[in-house]
């Protein structure tokens, strides 16, 4: 059984490789598979195949029984099934504007995701199969800075902050669970941005560690000042007048003032009416300077859209099974609605569906 990784090459290595065995070669990625390798029957099988673009395959109809070609890297297989098991397609932004297009806009997601193309949905395309008409978009909201490594990414998801959309108005509970529902209120604001709002107390208990923040544990917590001040002005603004801070969020200093003394009011009163946060975690903002962080929407990955059967088999137009094609993982459609609730359950699935179509694909060939 042949099992594809849903990657792109870099072309520059790709042209490198004439057919030659090579055991590892790495892919834009980051990525290392190996290549193929030769049965006890001394017949060409393959083990990994190095990524490339679907639509450079061909003769995957019928069984998937022939030859696969590719101009860039020459390498030939003689196949008898092919499962695709690529992952999802967050770096492929015409395929997230089509599946999403009410939730998605190129540049306003960030990601720390490989970024898959969908390879494996155009190569079930091509074969025939039957893709859903949806996917599942599996998003974060309050993500912030471009590097992941041992930064304070996660700050903008702290509880006693106060969060605004651009327009310097809150939009919902800042203690509700992290999710797709909050993330879904996200991307309802203008340009699907966010801010988390600290003054200097609250920055102190971060870095003292009084208080913390998810993920906090995987960074070094006393950095964090010097880390924002290191970012300021492209994600963080730090300013003692809020009015300047407005500005850099592109808002009214008017409507966050309000903003600001409604909150404050409420801190003092112990009861949030607007959104009814919890007392525990309203916290006036009151001792400068003061403190802004940008915070955007995450891609995690996509779910779907190619349909299977129960057994993993890939189905047609007409629901029915396509010989030789399988699917596995969050490529495959049917397991999720339109909104993901069910944290981890990609992983369970992925690990179930891989090994539920590897045992098909191999019963379906001990009965031929």
């Amino acid at each position: 059984m042949v099992i594809i990784p849903d990657f792109t090459a870099d072309t520059r290595q790709r042209e490198k490789n004439t057919g030659k065995c090579k055991e590892n070669v790495r892919s834009n990625t980051g990525y290392t598979k190996k290549r193929f390798y030769k049965s006890k029957n001394n017949k060409l099988s393959v083990k990994y195949l190095l990524p490339f673009c679907a639509a450079a395959l061909y003769n995957v109809v019928n069984g998937l029984k022939g030859r696969i070609f590719n101009e860039k890297t020459c390498f030939i297989a003689f196949l008898r099934c092919y499962a695709a098991a690529g992952g999802g397609f967050c770096g492929n932004d015409e395929l997230l504007c089509r599946y999403f297009p009410e939730q998605y806009e190129p540049g306003t997601y960030l990601t720390d995701a490989i970024p898959m193309d969908g390879d494996g949905i155009a190569l079930a395309e091509g074969a025939g199969a039957k893709l859903n008409d949806y996917c599942t978009l599996l998003k974060e909201p309050n993500y912030s800075f471009m590097r992941r490594n041992s930064v304070p990414n996660r700050i903008g998801g702290i509880h006693f902050a106060l969060w605004v959309n651009r327009d310097g108005r809150r939009y919902c509970t800042e203690d509700c669970p992290a999710g797709n529902g909050m993330t879904n209120l996200l991307v309802q604001q203008p340009g699907k941005v966010g801010y988390a709002l600290f003054d200097s107390r609250m920055i102190d208990d971060i870095v003292t560690g009084r208080r913390s923040f998810p993920m906090a544990a995987m960074i070094d917590t006393s950095m964090v000042r010097n880390y924002l001040q290191s970012e300021s002005r492209r994600w963080v603004c730090i300013s003692e007048d809020w009015d300047e801070i407005a500005r850099w969020m592109g808002a009214e200093p008017e409507t966050l003032r309000h903003t600001l003394e409604e909150y404050n009011a409420a801190c003092e009163r112990g009861v949030d009416d607007r959104f009814g946060k919890h007392a525990e975690n309203l916290l006036p903002l009151r001792e400068g300077p003061f403190y802004a962080v940008r915070f955007c929407p995450l891609i995690i990955d996509t779910f779907g859209p190619i349909v299977t059967d129960r057994e993993m088999r890939v189905l047609d137009a007409d629901d029915k099974p396509i010989g030789g094609l399988y699917a596995a993982g969050v490529i495959s459609a049917g397991w999720q609605g339109r909104d993901y609730y069910l944290r981890g359950a990609a992983l369970g699935m992925s690990l179930g569906t891989g090994l539920l179509a590897g045992e098909t694909a191999s019963r379906d060939l001990q009965n031929k």
